[in-house]
């Protein structure tokens, strides 16, 4: 039922760095019911989050971003701490040009997982395209740091 579902679902922190300060953004309570009712209301319920993940990544082989992107929010809706979820969600943000909020995914899965590789290189494309060199640079020395065998400390 929606109030279950309500009742085990938070809204993310999401993590960015702001002049060498790591500052937390938490989503608010208000936009996040929003958001999550109209997607309860849009997309049927899935018990299996890896069929629903499964199905979000056929719609963006195809090039159904709009569709996949739906999908990959559910999957992160229904398991915030699911790091697929969120790395697929940024990466199909960015190539519909969200850029923010791409940006935003990105932070909340290599706070997921620091020491993923694949995270960090896509966060520093993310802030490529956002035009913030400091921080692409910043991500792309953690990337650095994972491909020579290294742990990126947090």
């Amino acid at each position: 039922s929606v109030a279950a579902f309500n009742q085990h679902v938070r809204p993310p922190e999401l993590a960015y760095r702001n002049r060498s300060k790591y500052v937390t953004h938490r989503l608010s309570i208000l936009t996040w019911a929003i958001w999550k009712d109209c997607l309860t209301e849009l997309l049927p319920m899935s018990d299996d989050l890896q069929d629903l993940f499964d199905e979000a990544n056929g719609h963006l082989a195809v090039g159904e971003f709009e569709e996949a992107i739906a999908l990959y929010r559910r999957c992160v809706i229904l398991d915030p701490g699911f790091f697929d979820g969120w790395h697929a969600l940024g990466m199909a943000l960015l190539k519909t040009d969200q850029v923010k909020e791409a940006i935003g995914c990105g932070l909340q899965s290599v706070t997921l997982q620091p020491n993923d590789l694949l995270a960090w290189t896509s966060l520093s494309q993310m802030f490529v395209r956002d035009g913030n060199i400091p921080e692409a640079e910043a991500a792309k020395g953690n990337a650095r740091i994972l491909s020579l065998g290294g742990k990126v400390v947090r």
